[in-house]
């Protein structure tokens, strides 16, 4: 059990490797998640599969979430700063979404909608 209480605590320091081992932890979780929901949770799939996807998602956002307060804490930052992460993300949809379309032709095709 000691391996899983460092996966979830939230108190202490975590230096770079760590950090980044345990979000290669965290996304396996969730790989590990859609792969359970997309073989086993389709219309007359296992509940239990559902159950452990749904389990292994939390332990995902957990996961991630944990080892961001413990790096934040490790560079000498608030843990507060966890809650701009999603405040970012929300800003740089609004701005791309906000952004008009550029008229010409590039690259990856002609002007969407023409």
């Amino acid at each position: 059990m000691p391996a899983l209480s460092f996966l979830f605590s939230f108190s202490g320091r975590l230096e770079r490797s760590r950090f980044w081992a345990l979000v290669f932890i965290a996304f396996a979780e969730f790989i590990v998640a859609v792969y359970l929901l997309d073989v086993f949770g389709g219309p007359g799939g296992s509940i239990i599969a559902v159950g452990l996807a749904l389990i292994l998602a939390l332990a995902f956002v957990v996961t991630l979430a944990s080892a961001s307060v413990r790096r934040l804490h490790d560079i000498g930052a608030s843990a507060w700063y966890i809650v701009l992460m999603p405040l970012v993300l929300v800003l740089f949809l609004i701005v791309v979404g906000s952004l008009g379309s550029d008229g010409r032709s590039n690259k990856w095709g002609p002007p969407a909608g023409s």
